[in-house]
């Protein structure tokens, strides 16, 4: 799509985050939430924690913003970026 939409100015990028500290996490999960299943699941992520929605928010922020005006085609994949890379301003 960012190939196809780039001539008309319109760029086309993916958010895709780990999984999120919902109300859904225990649905997703399959298992009662207790208060050891966090930390079980936190040792599988490189920051230690669930993503929040800030953090989403942010990167549709930052790709929305000029400082992006030249990013296209990409994907914010969960396991690959971290949180200190996108701040609020």
């Amino acid at each position: 799509m960012a190939v196809e939409l780039g001539p008309d100015g319109i760029r086309v990028n993916a958010i895709c985050p780990v999984m999120g500290a919902t109300g859904m996490l225990e649905l997703f999960m399959g298992m009662p939430d207790t208060p050891e299943k966090p930390q079980e699941v936190h040792r599988n992520y490189s920051l230690g924690r669930l993503s929040e929605r800030k953090t989403s928010r942010r990167a549709a922020v930052f790709l929305a913003s000029e400082d992006a005006e030249f990013i296209t085609g990409i994907e914010f994949a969960g396991r690959r970026w971290t949180h200190g890379v996108i701040r609020a301003q």
